[in-house]
């Protein structure tokens, strides 16, 4: 007798081996990436500051070892799309982010949906968050959706570009919302609908026991995190002079690690 959990196992197997329907093959294709970023997460300290394109590369290589037809990275689609899985007839496109401020996902986003997706039905952001509290950094993207916070942004200036972004992003519809994962409804430019799975990966680490205060490697991968999330939010405020204290801050903490840890 097979024990359930191999039931459950084998009967996976089979519909990702044989969807029976688009519908099928997306939702075992979501829980597949679910499960690989849980798996990663049991290694945050292996990815607590590792960049956006290697930690899409693992996603990747452990999605192809599920017998899809093909699971690649930067296939060019109006261009570089990071992750694309195509098994039988189908496709799914997802871009991936670093969790580092609300606008620098958003960015994922018209990516997304206003270049890379034309007949999709669905289609995926994996946001990479190597901070405390990323269960708070996924609700406060969910507010920036919802208040509408891209009109703040330079790039929303111009009359065509907010004329797309309105049509585009004024009205998400949510759905399914966890603390790590949520799907939400745009409009694609041409006017039809367009559902894309969130998927929030949690790679923070800060150990607070003895062997973990006294790891370098620990304070310096914290500090460089730190300088790349000051930097994208001085960059969103356009560079703005008022954030130059908090860059500098971080750049010492940065070197500081660096330099005794060399």
């Amino acid at each position: 007798m097979y024990a359930p959990n191999t039931h459950r196992k084998m009967a996976l197997y089979e519909r990702r081996l044989h969807p029976n329907s688009y519908e099928d093959f997306l939702s075992v294709l979501e829980a597949d990436i679910e499960d690989v970023i849980f798996k990663m997460e049991r290694d945050s300290d292996k990815y607590l500051s590792s960049s956006e394109d290697y930690l899409t590369a693992i996603v990747c290589t452990m999605l192809s070892m599920l017998d899809y037809d093909s699971v690649d990275e930067q296939v060019h689609k109006n261009g570089a799309v990071d992750l694309t899985v195509r098994h039988k007839k189908f496709e799914w496109i997802a871009e991936a982010k670093l969790g580092t401020t609300p606008q620098k996902i958003f960015e994922g986003v018209l990516q997304l949906v206003t270049r890379y997706v034309k007949r999709d039905k669905d289609a995926g952001i994996l946001v990479y968050y190597q901070k405390a509290l990323a269960v708070n950094a996924v609700n406060g993207f969910i507010s920036y959706l919802n208040s509408e916070k891209w009109r703040e942004a330079s790039f929303s200036k111009n009359t065509s570009t907010l004329e797309t972004l309105e049509l585009c992003f004024s009205s998400p519809v949510f759905e399914n919302t966890t603390d790590y994962s949520f799907e939400v409804k745009f409009i694609k430019p041409d006017g039809a609908e367009i559902r894309v799975k969130f998927f929030a990966a949690n790679f923070h680490y800060a150990p607070i026991d003895k062997s973990g205060r006294e790891a370098n490697y620990i304070d310096q991968a914290k500090a460089k995190n730190q300088l790349l999330e000051k930097y994208h939010e001085w960059s969103d405020a356009e560079y703005c002079t008022t954030h130059i204290e908090d860059i500098k801050q971080a750049l010492d903490k940065y070197f500081t690690f660096s330099t005794s840890s060399s």
